[in-house]
């Protein structure tokens, strides 16, 4: 517990204390600068990473802070020439103490369900993804290379000495959260799961708490008790950050979700400036660190900032207008304009060829038209699980919003949001990749959209319960309390309501609650049950690593049986590190015959030069028994290919010749290779 700890606090260090300098010199107000220090943190290191491996230099993880620090603070030191640090034009006496309620309910609600559901703070999900989100922060760690240009689960070492299956270089990869898990991981010197969960804890735990405050500190215009409802519904939504957990798991994604209210915090501050004719060059310059940033992050990040923040942005603009009085013709013009420039660039994007890829990304229809209907009203969205309470909040406060004509560009980025949901789950062709493909057209990130859009109108729904429930309180006691008795009252209810996992009670009748469900899916991944890299393999690999020792050789390896996860959680150097890790035009002929032929070593020369190139020494196995053996781990799914393009390795067994046997267990194996 005392190393999670210190890593948790290690990480929030990194994610603060340079972005802090650095959002000194554009923003005035200390606690904003704090709130939006994330943001230019990731952008800041990832700029340095990216530096480091142009130069040739191999990192440490110190260098790697100490230059972030320090270059933030040369940037700080300029904060006051010319005119000096932007002042925000939000309300005037805005109460810092009500981020309070967000960081304390952050913390002990992702400690509740997320570290709670941990079997160890070493257990990760054995997910698809989570296999190169392990071996990436692994080779960062190991490699010293922390440029998200020339990302890897391979060190420079390893690429030189010919254990990857793959003949490409490194590419770049959206890694600035991998980065900030790798310092962590090589700071402490703890496995790369560990990391993960300690900057997991601290991405959904503080910074998107913090992240969303800030924003509904704006939008809401400093009014304390909407704020304080804000913090009650932040984590609410089980579309985001919860299925991001479980599902994917969209690690890298929840991270640039985490500081999108921030984005669109600026977003909406320097087009206020534009408006009023204030615009300078730190406007441009904290634009350009915060596109650096979500792109280093996620680019659909940038997209999403668009889709959220430019109703806000097109409201201020007419507003101002209004103010100068353009009569409304004009007014419809610009504005129709200003929709169509941003149309205008979102379809030439969607046509540009490096994202074709991403943009017709198959993911099939999924749902009838009145399935996907009900689940935007209840907020099931890809959960099935209706969340109620929550709906009924987010159309209260969309009602409220309507009647008192006051943050209605709330309700249109909802309804956008809701519209790229439906489209998304009920369609696949050209319109559907069009308005959703930056976004690989898949239903779960447009949730976290919904989700995204839904927190500030939820938190209106709840402050206007609140209010109705006072003034009923003040009629029937004729106002002989504290009005804040039944707000604080309301806000337990609410959190009660909202965050209640149905315990026992759930289980018998067969419904869980929203929050029931997220816990029963984080438990899940981490029990032993579930486990294709189980706990007794794990344990193998362990004992192999013993006797591999200091022989620099690779292992060959069937990613299918759990061993894609052994050099992540154990170090072992694998060489098949993801689950599709070979085939395509840059795999090696070496990797090739190797899959397909390497039980013929002791009579093939091709075979041996093969394993000489690749630098291979070792043969692990952890499910020696094949599918549909007793004790067998191997994925279901995707077992077929264990047997159909691992065959060279699958057929060895204890008397296969050029093959010494050095660990056995049970079905698990470690082979040296004799030749």
């Amino acid at each position: 517990m005392t190393t999670f700890i210190s890593m948790v606090l290690f990480v929030a260090i990194v994610l603060y204390l340079p972005g802090l300098f650095v959002a000194s010199f554009f923003f005035r107000d200390g606690i904003v600068a704090i709130a939006v220090a994330p943001l230019l943190s990731f952008a800041l290191l990832a700029v340095i990473g990216v530096f480091f491996h142009s130069v040739g230099i191999s990192s440490e993880w110190w260098m790697l802070v100490i230059s972030a620090v320090v270059l933030s603070f040369i940037v700080f030191l300029f904060r006051n020439v010319a005119t000096g640090p932007k002042e925000v034009s939000i309300a005037s006496g805005i109460d810092w103490r009500t981020v309070i309620p967000y960081v304390l309910l952050g913390m002990l609600i992702t400690g509740i369900f997320f570290v709670g559901s941990l079997a160890g703070f070493s257990s990760f999900a054995q997910l698809f993804d989570n296999a190169s989100h392990l071996n990436g922060i692994k080779a960062m760690a190991n490699g010293g290379n922390y440029s998200i240009l020339a990302f890897d689960s391979f060190t420079g070492e390893e690429l030189g000495s010919g254990i990857s299956p793959s003949g490409a270089s490194t590419h770049f990869y959206p890694a600035a959260w991998h980065l900030v898990t790798a310092l962590a991981l090589a700071a402490f010197g703890v496995s790369a799961a560990f990391a993960e969960n300690a900057s997991l804890f601290v991405m959904v735990g503080v910074v998107f708490p913090v992240s969303m405050w800030l924003l509904l500190v704006k939008v809401f215009e400093g009014n304390r008790k909407l704020i304080l409802c804000g913090s009650v519904c932040t984590l609410a939504f089980s579309a985001f950050p919860w299925y991001f957990l479980v599902f994917g798991p969209l690690y890298s994604n929840l991270a640039a979700f985490a500081v999108v209210p921030i984005a669109i915090f600026i977003t909406i501050t320097v087009v206020e400036s534009c408006c009023l004719g204030h615009v300078g060059i730190r406007d441009g310059l904290i634009v350009l660190a915060m596109g650096a940033s979500l792109a280093s992050l996620q680019p659909n990040a940038v997209f999403s900032v668009v889709v959220l923040s430019a109703p806000f942005c097109i409201g201020t603009i007419m507003k101002l207008l209004v103010e100068r009085g353009i009569s409304i013709k004009r007014r419809t013009v610009v504005s129709i304009a200003a929709i169509g420039l941003v149309l205008i660039v979102w379809v030439l994007l969607w046509m540009a060829p490096p994202l074709s890829t991403t943009v017709t990304y198959p993911w099939p229809a999924i749902e009838g038209k009145c399935q996907a209907v009900i689940d935007v009203a209840t907020l099931a969205l890809r959960s099935n699980v209706p969340q109620l309470v929550l709906g009924l909040l987010v159309f209260a406060g969309a009602i409220y919003c309507i009647l008192k004509k006051n943050n209605r560009a709330l309700v249109v980025s909802y309804g956008i949001c809701a519209l790229m949901f439906f489209i998304c789950v009920t369609s696949d062709g050209t319109v559907r990749s069009l308005v959703d493909g930056f976004w690989y057209n898949d239903a779960y990130r447009i949730a976290a959209l919904v989700a995204l859009a839904g927190i500030p109108l939820s938190a209106i729904g709840l402050y206007a319960v609140c209010n109705s429930l006072g003034k009923l309180f003040h009629l029937i006691c004729k106002g002989s309390f504290d009005d804040r008795v039944p707000f604080v009252a309301v806000l337990l209810l609410a959190i009660a309501l909202l965050y209640s996992t149905g315990g026992v009670f759930s289980q018998k009748i067969g419904y869980y609650t929203p929050f029931g469900d997220i816990q029963n899916r984080l438990d899940w991944l981490g029990s032993s049950d579930t486990r294709r890299y189980a706990v007794d393999e794990e344990e193998f690999v362990c004992r192999a690593l013993d006797l591999i020792g200091d022989d620099n050789k690779g292992v060959l390896n069937i990613p299918y049986d759990g061993s894609v996860f052994a050099y992540g959680a154990d170090g072992m150097e694998t060489v098949y590190r993801g689950y599709f890790s070979y085939g395509g035009d840059s795999e090696k002929p070496e990797s090739i015959l190797l899959r397909t032929s390497l039980v013929d070593i002791a009579y093939d020369d091709e075979v041996k030069e093969a394993a000489r190139l690749m630098n291979v020494g070792y043969v692990l196995k952890l499910d020696s028994g094949g599918l549909g053996a007793e004790e067998s781990t191997l994925d279901d799914d995707q077992a077929v290919y264990a047997e159909s393009e691992f065959q060279g390795i699958n057929s060895i067994n204890d008397d296969t010749p050029g093959f010494d046997l050095v660990l056995s267990e049970g079905d698990m194996r470690l082979y040296r290779i004799a030749f």
